[in-house]
Formats: C-alpha cells, sequence, structure tokens
C-alpha cells in the first residue's frame, strides 16, 4: 500500500490551510478495492505508474483510518483560484443540470518539473491562461459539472484534478485534455496519470 503523505516544505502554506479548514480543504482519494468510483481505465502519460485499483473513494476530511483493500491515497487541498478569470470561475452548464449528479469522472494527479516552479508567478498565470482549459468549456452545454484543482500532499504529484461529465461528453472531454496536454504548460508535466471512473450503483 502506498499511502502518499505530506513532506514539501513548499507545500507549508497549505499544510496551514489543511489546519484551519481541514473539512472545507482536505480531500482524499482512497484507490483501492472499494468505493463510490469504479475505474474504467488507468493510464500513464508520463513518469512512473499508480498501481492499478478497482475503485476510488473520495473523503472529505482528515483520515482517521486507512480503508482495507487500499493500494494508494492522494491527499489534496482545494486550490484558491489564481489562475482562474473571472468569466471562468462562472459555473458550466447550469441550466442543462439533471436531477442526479454526472455518473463519469477523470482524476488525474500531475507532478511539475522544479523549472515550473522557478517560475515567477505571473509567468505560470500567463502560461496556465494562454491556453487553459477551462476556455473550452464555455462551448460545452453541460459538460463538467465540477472543476476542483488540489495540491496534492505530498512528493510524487503536486496537483491533483477531479472532473465530472456526463456519458455523452466523454468524447468532448477528451478533446478539451488534448488541447491541455498540448498546451505550453504542459511541456513542464514530467509525470501524469489518467484514472477514468464510472460512478458505481447508487
Amino acid at each position: 500500500m502506498s499511502v502518499i503523505t505530506c513532506r514539501s516544505n513548499r507545500l507549508r502554506g497549505a499544510r496551514e490551510l489543511s489546519r484551519k479548514r481541514p473539512t472545507e480543504s482536505l480531500y482524499n482519494y482512497v484507490g483501492g478495492s472499494s468505493g463510490a468510483w469504479e475505474v474504467t481505465q488507468l493510464t500513464t502519460g508520463r513518469g512512473e505508474p499508480l498501481a492499478a485499483v478497482t475503485h476510488v473513494e473520495i473523503i472529505n476530511g482528515h483520515l482517521d483510518r486507512i480503508p482495507m483493500g487500499t493500494s494508494w491515497v492522494l491527499s489534496g487541498l482545494v486550490q484558491n483560484t489564481r489562475y482562474v478569470t473571472r468569466e471562468e470561475r462562472r459555473p458550466v452548464g447550469r441550466g442543462a443540470r439533471g436531477p442526479f449528479p454526472p455518473t463519469c469522472a477523470a482524476l488525474i494527479p500531475t507532478l511539475r518539473s522544479p523549472e515550473w516552479w522557478e517560475l515567477g508567478h505571473a509567468a505560470r498565470q500567463e502560461l496556465q491562461q494562454a491556453q487553459s482549459p477551462l476556455h473550452g468549456l464555455r462551448f460545452l452545454s453541460a459538460m463538467i459539472r465540477r472543476w476542483q484543482y488540489r495540491w496534492d500532499l505530498s512528493e510524487q504529484f503536486d496537483g491533483v484534478t477531479w472532473f465530472e461529465y456526463e456519458p455523452r461528453d466523454s468524447a468532448a472531454f477528451d478533446d478539451l485534455l488534448a488541447d491541455w496536454r498540448a498546451s505550453e504548460e504542459w511541456k513542464y508535466v514530467r509525470r501524469e496519470c489518467d484514472i477514468r471512473l464510472v460512478r458505481a450503483a447508487w
């Protein structure tokens, strides 16, 4: 079992936030043999792969115990929206929402190179906004219901991104992700895993 813990001085501020608002800010993605989300595909884009699992459970707040059958835990904090424009903060697809939450999801942990963190804040913001995947959301009726970027508290990944979308929007989501991977920002990514999931039976 690989339980990923926080050891990075670079994320000291994130740990402080976790202590202040643990329930609101801290999320744990528990990969194992049970959970609310069933894994349909786990691929490695760059770097070392994650251990294969059949399910992922999302637990908000600190973990009191590690569930049986756990292979890994990605723990992260909700990041603020300093890289997102005011237009991109607006809810997406509000008018097309149905009575039930989306049934498909993608969990994408990434690790960026030291060169990325050596860039100034303004330079990183410019790169992320130049070809942000969020721009594509304006042209999709109800694809992503929830965009959450989280710092992963570990040395293995420095970001965890969670997407939810409907099955009919799977192709559009793949196109959006392809644009993201073709961006200048992605040149700094040295490790990436792509975990696709479907909501388990109610």
